[in-house]
């Protein structure tokens, strides 16, 4: 894998500039950074599931 090559996954920054820059540095938000990603549960699900103890 080429460090320098633009990735989807890390919101079009290259793997060097994320471990350069980011990696255990600042905080990083890349959205719809899994376009196609479908929750395994529900929001009522999980409101149940931050309720529990």
């Amino acid at each position: 894998m080429n460090p320098d090559i633009p990735l989807q996954l890390l919101g079009g920054i290259s793997a060097r500039v994320f471990l350069r820059d980011y990696w255990q540095k600042k905080p990083l938000l890349i959205r719809q950074a899994l376009p196609d990603f479908q929750s395994p549960i529900d929001a009522d699900e999980l409101a149940g599931l931050a309720l529990e103890e």
